[in-house]
């Protein structure tokens, strides 16, 4: 995703607002201020393990702020995923991400499916300073959202 193509930045911005909660407070152990402050006027991008840290600040649930923008089915995957991170749990991370990769690489090729296995990858990076999401994964869900964007 481009930095001009931030809209995630702007609804978080807006759910900041409505909490009446700073940004100093909303920063707080994610970020700096003013690297927040960008990435909410859509000028910069921050990844998804951070924005999950932010949402918590806020009160937010990743749940809440994806709703509009994911089917229903895949909350409760999200919810597992939320909950291995939490726990810090790498071994529950690594598992649902092999599992979510092998159904899309398997022949439905669910895009839920593959927006599973990376969201459980790139948590699993964050805590493990590891990369095991495949290169051409990472390529499709670029491309996937860049789509999602462009219409």
């Amino acid at each position: 995703m481009n930095k001009k193509d931030n809209v995630y930045g702007q609804k978080y911005r807006k759910l900041r607002v409505l909490h009446h909660i700073s940004l100093v407070n909303a920063a707080k152990n994610v970020t700096n201020k003013s690297t927040l402050a960008e990435w909410e006027k859509g000028k910069d991008n921050l990844s998804w393990c951070k924005v999950i840290q932010l949402l918590f600040n806020i009160h937010i649930q990743p749940i809440e702020f994806l709703e509009d923008s994911v089917s229903s089915q895949l909350y409760g995957a999200i919810t597992n995923i939320a909950v291995a991170y939490r726990r810090n749990d790498m071994q529950q991370l690594i598992i649902i991400f092999k599992e979510n990769l092998k159904k899309y690489e398997g022949d439905t090729k669910s895009k839920d499916y593959m927006f599973q296995a990376a969201i459980a990858a790139n948590f699993y990076e964050d805590l493990s300073e590891h990369n095991v999401c495949p290169s051409i994964l990472k390529d499709k869900i670029i491309l996937y959202f860049s789509n999602i964007i462009d219409t």
